[in-house]
């Protein structure tokens, strides 16, 4: 906002007591976390956003990139900021409407794609929608998401809204070697998504 954007994307989970929450991941992410304890959080010791209550994740602290890994390295232009805690929707949407009257929000609902039902998206959806008319932001979002079952429904209940839907690279999920890719992708997830993509009714 203080740059003069025009908005920004950012991705939304559920907490395990149904708070909306920004962060880029599923679940805790060790290369930038602290435990409550102050120490850092280790790749076997994160959890899933979903099993945690907002309360709990609070106390985890995301400003700085931990020493132990090369976090720093892969992002050089990083701006470390002690004492900082992953931020509700909510809390966002607070910050723009006090900093700005037309900064816009790009919400990608993150759920798992290859979820058989709309349990994986339809709570964190309703959630999102709820928590966006609430806060009387639905002129400035718009949303995104690899998961197009989400994206149909928001369309569905609010014809008018602009979607952005994303999908991964197309060797991704057919023809190129695993080696060759555009982008990397784990072998177990490619076989994965290939076989989704391959069924005709890939989500």
């Amino acid at each position: 906002i203080a740059l003069g954007c025009a908005g920004t994307e950012l991705d939304v989970h559920l907490t395990k007591d149904k708070h909306i929450v920004v962060h880029h991941n599923a679940k805790l992410n060790h290369q930038y976390t602290r435990k409550p304890d102050g120490s850092w959080l280790t790749q076997k010791e994160e959890r899933l956003i979903s099993e945690l209550t907002l309360r709990e994740l609070k106390q985890y602290e995301i400003g700085e990139p931990n020493p132990n890994s090369d976090y720093q390295l892969r992002f050089s232009k990083l701006r470390p900021v002690e004492f900082q805690t992953i931020p509700t929707l909510e809390e966002v949407i607070t910050l723009a409407k006090q900093n700005s009257d037309s900064f816009k929000l790009l919400i990608e609902i993150k759920t798992d794609i290859l979820a058989k039902d709309d349990s994986a998206f339809l709570p964190l959806v309703e959630s999102v929608l709820a928590m966006v008319e609430s806060k009387g932001f639905s002129g400035r979002v718009e949303y995104c998401s690899f998961d197009w079952r989400a994206l149909i429904l928001i369309k569905n209940r609010m014809p008018n809204v602009k979607t952005w839907f994303t999908t991964h690279p197309l060797d991704w999920l057919i023809g190129k070697e695993e080696s060759n890719l555009t982008l990397s992708c784990k072998a177990q997830r490619l076989r994965k998504l290939r076989k989704a993509f391959s069924s005709g009714h890939a989500p």
